[in-house]
Parts: C-alpha cells; structure tokens; sequence
C-alpha cells in the first residue's frame, strides 16, 4: 500500500492525496489546494495524532478472545496489546483473564492504557493489568458495550486456530 501521507505541524494537519484531515474536527476534508508537508510513515502518523497534536483521539481498539487461551494466544494478544500501548492507543477488553489479561498485560509493558469491562458488578474482579476497571454488573451482555465502543475489535487468535462451535452456537453462547 503506497504512503502518500505528510504533515504540517505548524498548522497541525495530515495530508494525503487531495484531503487534509484535522485532528480537532476529527476528520478528512478536501483541501482546497494541494498542500505539500512533509513526509510521514503510517507509524509516525499515528503516534503524532495520539501524543503530539494536540487533540488525541482516545476511542479504543477492543481485543477479544478466549478466557482459557493457549500460550499462542496469550502472546499473540500481549503483542497487540504492546503495540497498542506504543501507539498510545487505548485498548477496551472484558477485563477478566486469558486473552484480556495478556492482551492488559502487552499494554502495561508499553505504558498503554487499558479498559477493562467487567461482567461483574465489582471493580476488583479486573486482571492485575487492568489500568481502568469498570464493574458493570451486566454479565456477558458486556460484550456488546464492548464491540459497540470500540474503533476496532481484534480477535486474539493464532492463524492456525479455527473455532470448533457453530456460528448458531456462538451466537447463542455470547462469544466464541
């Protein structure tokens, strides 16, 4: 994928091809004429949006995933959590343990935020690395808060791991 991005700092604006975006209005507008900044990688792009520009957008990304995960799993979802946390990105979970706890854990490591929803009605039933527990007393039905408020959900998975339940079943059992 070609990156055509670039930034203004002084004016605080990413460009790319014919559109600026504004990280106060918090979206792309056309530019009215073709403003060259400087060029700025993806990696870059974001971490200047979330620390520097002066209005970060804090909608988290949702990683979701099993409670009794593998070991693959686990590290898979510490990694995006790491990652996550670099790009001061915040990350939303169920809050409990496994997937959510590995994926807390990556995010702590990098200095990231993490906010656990809580199927319980008790703060204190977040994993260790929750950085924001919120009790919601609701049960699984959590879930869709979770994949409602987040900008994206991650499933925490190993490429070569296949659910074994029906759609139907998933559907009816509230996760996979």
């Amino acid at each position: 994928m070609p990156n055509d991005l670039s930034i203004d700092q002084a004016r605080r604006l990413l460009f790319q091809g014919g559109e600026a975006f504004d990280p106060q209005a918090r979206r792309w507008t056309s530019a009215a004429k073709r403003i060259a900044g400087e060029p700025i990688g993806l990696r870059d792009a974001v971490r200047w949006l979330q620390s520097e520009s002066g209005s970060p957008c804090r909608v988290p990304v949702a990683v979701i995933g099993p409670r009794d995960a593998n070991a693959a799993q686990r590290e898979a979802a510490f990694a995006v959590g790491a990652g996550l946390g670099r790009f001061g990105l915040v990350l939303l979970c169920g809050g409990k343990g496994g997937v959510m706890e590995a994926a807390c854990e990556g995010a702590a490591s990098a200095g990231g935020i993490s906010v656990g929803l809580l199927p319980e009605g008790e703060w204190q039933a977040a994993n260790r690395f929750v950085t924001i527990p919120i009790a919601t007393g609701i049960g699984e039905a959590r879930n869709a808060l979770i994949a409602r408020a987040a900008l994206a959900l991650i499933r925490s998975a190993p490429a070569t791991a296949r659910c074994r339940r029906s759609r139907s079943d998933c559907s009816s059992a509230g996760r996979c």
